[in-house]
């Protein structure tokens, strides 16, 4: 096996790049994931989880059933990736890096959310209570609570265990996992916490592959020279979708045992091959760089898009509707994140960035979906 040396992958060296040197150094094989798992969520709201939202549509169409096939990978690539970059072991402290962690997080989860909850309170749609969004789930956002709770659990542990932070991960991976198939429900579901369980696994795990060499120098080896990685990583992703599609068109079986099972193979065999197959795309990656903007701001376009279209054009099928709801929430996004950024306090409240003084304004990429 050939040497590894730290920037063939995504450890300290390669990825954990500050907002303002976000366009430098990035790895284009990552934020490709980024933008592969930012157009599955996207798409997901687009079109709806059930016949009363996004696009309503039967659960036995075919572009609900195409929707609900990446079920249990969706969620999990997002938090694969977040591990992916996670710094365990912070320069700074754990207490400073865990109020970083929140300003990142929290902070835009907070402002951006309540934005959305006036929104639909004013189209007269039924929610939960202002005040609980800091405290409950709310809408897509749980999953910055919950990203916030293992980034900060692992920060501890990591320093409670005398800085051994693969070992903190593994014991935050297998625990989730044991919880996530055979523990209770938090009820009430405080900071997202049954989200950190179901995602701790995958989270843990992508802390884990950055720093196993061995993923990443495959292609340096022997048996990478030829497309055994790539292969392997397809035959296992068309696997993972096979067993996705079939759970589209059975009958809804969530909370059992054997159906929680599913999620963490789909989503653990799913990265896993993702990570072999690597795929690559300047354009992906120049759009999973903007994840962040795009997971806090997307709901905003689909919805306004769709319902634009619906009350214009009454008779518009689902079809013709998705594309071009899809373009505008992947879009939009972009544009709002490059005005917020023009501003310091805008910046913060609505990204979780802190600009440097004398930095440009407005330009450049402003982080990945909750990692840095």
């Amino acid at each position: 096996m050939a040497s590894v040396s730290p920037a063939d992958w995504p450890g300290p060296a390669a990825s954990f790049q500050t907002p303002s040197r976000a366009a430098a150094g990035r790895r284009t094989d990552i934020d490709t994931l980024r933008a592969m798992a930012c157009i599955a969520l996207v798409s997901y709201h687009v079109v709806g989880s059930a016949p009363s939202s996004g696009l309503e549509l039967p659960y036995d169409h075919w572009l609900s059933m195409l929707n609900r096939t990446p079920m249990d990978l969706r969620m999990p690539l997002f938090s694969f990736i977040s591990g992916l970059v996670f710094v365990a072991i912070p320069s700074r402290g754990a207490g400073a890096a865990v109020g970083a962690k929140a300003r990142r997080l929290l902070l835009p989860m907070l402002c951006v959310g309540a934005l959305f909850w006036v929104l639909r309170e004013g189209m007269g749609i039924d929610q939960q209570p202002l005040w609980s969004i800091p405290f409950l789930p709310y809408e897509h956002y749980w999953f910055l609570q919950s990203t916030f709770l293992l980034m900060a659990v692992m920060l501890g542990l990591t320093q409670v265990l005398g800085g051994r932070d693969r070992l903190a991960a593994g014991l935050i991976g297998a625990g989730a996992a044991v919880l996530w198939l055979f523990g209770p429900r938090a009820a009430p579901d405080l900071m997202s916490l049954n989200g950190a369980i179901k995602l701790g696994p995958f989270f843990c795990g992508g802390y884990l592959a950055a720093r196993w060499p061995l993923l990443w120098s495959w292609r340096r080896s022997s048996l990478g020279a030829v497309p055994a990685g790539r292969g392997i990583g397809l035959g296992l992703l068309a696997a993972v979708l096979l067993a996705g599609s079939v759970l589209a068109v059975l009958p809804d079986a969530q909370g059992t045992t054997w159906r929680r099972a599913m999620t963490l193979w789909i989503g653990g065999a799913g990265c896993l091959a993702l990570v072999l197959v690597r795929p690559r795309s300047r354009a992906l990656a120049r759009l999973g760089r903007q994840s962040y903007a795009i997971y806090l701001f997307h709901v905003f376009f689909t919805a306004g898009l769709r319902e634009l279209c619906l009350a214009t054009f009454p008779h518009v099928t689902a079809e013709a509707l998705w594309l071009p709801c899809l373009a505008l929430g992947l879009a939009g996004p972009v544009l709002v994140a490059r005005v917020a950024a023009g501003h310091p306090l805008s910046a913060l409240l609505f990204l979780g960035v802190r600009l440097r003084r004398g930095a440009g304004r407005g330009t450049g990429a402003l982080g990945p979906v909750p990692a840095e």
